[in-house]
């Protein structure tokens, strides 16, 4: 099921504002991308390779948001090493993005950054 209108344009620009601030001296290195599907938007992380500076960028999925249509909430994903979705359970669902985005950026569990 599709993201209702209304939420899709709040994932637009809420993420697409998380995803743009990568600082300028990086931005040709590293950037961040996001990826609607159902429900749920994947954060992604994307690099140019090391070896290879015109090659295919890596992408490493950081965080998926869940949005239960249901409770009007959101719940926080994060990937383990086997590309396997794992709820982040001390962090409740709730109706405020920006809250759960605060908690990628600060990575208390160190399961985002690390």
């Amino acid at each position: 099921m599709p993201l209702p209108e209304l939420v899709a344009a709040q994932v637009k620009r809420d993420l697409g504002a998380f995803c743009d601030r990568v600082p300028d001296g990086v931005s040709q290195e590293v950037r961040f991308v996001h990826e609607t599907r159902g429900n749920g938007v994947t954060l992604i992380e994307t690099r140019v390779p090391f070896d290879d500076p015109h090659g295919t960028w890596t992408r490493l999925k950081v965080a998926k948001l869940v949005f239960d249509p249901a409770s009007g909430e959101w719940s926080l994903y994060w990937f383990d090493r086997n590309d396997r979705r794992r709820l982040l359970r001390d962090v409740p669902s709730t109706r405020n993005l920006d809250r759960l985005l605060e908690e990628i950026e600060r990575d208390r569990y160190g399961v985002f950054w690390s």
